[in-house]
């Protein structure tokens, strides 16, 4: 393959390097036009891409000397841990269902289902698979012998995906840019970055510390960072924490501290209608009202602004989780899966990629 690309991808060949994971009869019959989507697409994004059928015998030494600075699942693999050890890149993949139709799936709030999950998701997870993305399913449902139809958008995500690993893989630390968002239940006086049951009481603050410490010690650009964690609580306490309604003299001496993101109301706008589906937005809307909402919305010289609490570190940055209501009824809404989130919910991951430019996010704290 590396001799036929030298010639007939000559554009590629110091490029980043992809393996597409696929069994025999999945390349031949299930899932051709899916294998050959995956690879049109990451060779559109400048990787070097190749499929590779894994029972074969020689598919780990082959994998091995093409060197891959990735590799992309189409199903369940027979890779051991011994094998991706020495592989040492990240391992995503492209999930596929038969028993739905595409159509079935495109509407289904459960999404797949339980055995294609077990089957696909549970097991690649076993072993160090990360980020599925659904890549085909048949047009008509019910499990018949009909080859996976690639889904587009899902494909193309998925190709972004597996890029922004190579591109971080090869980052220098110093340029990683890290959100770690931690628990702030309700916004009340007890609850900054608590320990739960289901997080095993972890005591958040001082593990915090030490994480920034061992960032900071492999070259993670840090400024500012606290010593203890009584500084850094001290820190959440005067400018990390959610604000509810009813306490608009806190709000407008958050924003006017100089230490929270403003992100304008016309900005979130623009990101609202751009990045939300119509059907969605309409869902939003009708439980929220309009952008920019009411909660942390601080008006100011007749514009309005989302404020984002945040501890500023450089390029790490702590910020609370959003809450999933208007602060009355967080609890209620914390995992219901209906009811769609508030603006400032949205803002703030918005800005989290569009203007910090998060190359990762923790969610630290809590489970």
């Amino acid at each position: 393959f590396l001799a036929w690309a030298a010639e007939n991808k000559k554009e590629l060949i110091a490029a980043p390097r992809v393996v597409v994971d696929v069994h025999f009869p999945q390349l031949m019959i299930q899932q051709p036009e899916v294998v050959k989507a995956l690879i049109r697409a990451l060779e559109r994004r400048g990787a070097l891409t190749v499929a590779a059928i894994d029972y074969d015998p020689l598919y780990e030494p082959m994998v091995l000397e093409f060197k891959p600075d990735c590799v992309v699942h189409t199903c369940c693999t027979p890779e051991t841990l011994e094998f991706r050890g020495k592989l040492d890149v990240p391992h995503l993949e492209s999930i596929y269902f038969r028993q739905q139709s595409i159509e079935e799936w495109l509407k289904s709030p459960e999404g797949l289902l339980p055995g294609d999950y077990f089957f696909q998701v549970a097991t690649g997870e076993f072993i160090g698979t990360i980020e599925p993305h659904t890549g085909g399913g048949p047009i008509h449902p019910g499990g018949s012998a009909e080859a996976s139809t690639p889904v587009t958008e899902r494909i193309e995500r998925l190709a972004d995906r597996t890029v922004s690993w190579i591109r971080l893989r090869h980052k220098e630390n110093s340029a990683k840019k890290v959100a770690f968002v931690y628990y702030d239940l309700s916004g009340g006086k007890s609850e900054i970055m608590r320990g739960t049951a289901t997080g095993m009481f972890m005591n958040g603050p001082r593990s915090l510390i030490g994480v920034l410490d061992r960032l900071r010690r492999e070259g993670y650009a840090i400024t500012n960072a606290p010593h203890s964690e009584d500084e850094l609580i001290d820190r959440l306490m005067d400018h990390g924490r959610q604000i509810g309604l009813w306490a608009p003299g806190l709000l407008d001496r958050l924003a006017r501290s100089g230490q929270a993101v403003l992100v304008p109301a016309e900005t979130y706008r623009r990101w609202f209608e751009t990045k939300v589906p119509a059907e969605q937005r309409a869902e939003l809307v009708k439980r929220w009202g309009e952008p920019p909402g009411q909660f942390l919305v601080w008006e100011n010289s007749g514009k309005s602004f989302i404020v984002i609490p945040r501890i500023d570190l450089g390029n790490v940055i702590l910020l609370p989780q959003p809450l999933r209501g208007e602060a009355h009824d967080a609890l209620s809404l914390l995992h219901d899966r209906l009811v769609p989130p508030p603006h400032n919910y949205l803002a703030t991951y918005f800005w989290l990629q569009e203007e910090f430019g998060a190359d990762a996010l923790v969610h630290f704290g809590t489970h």
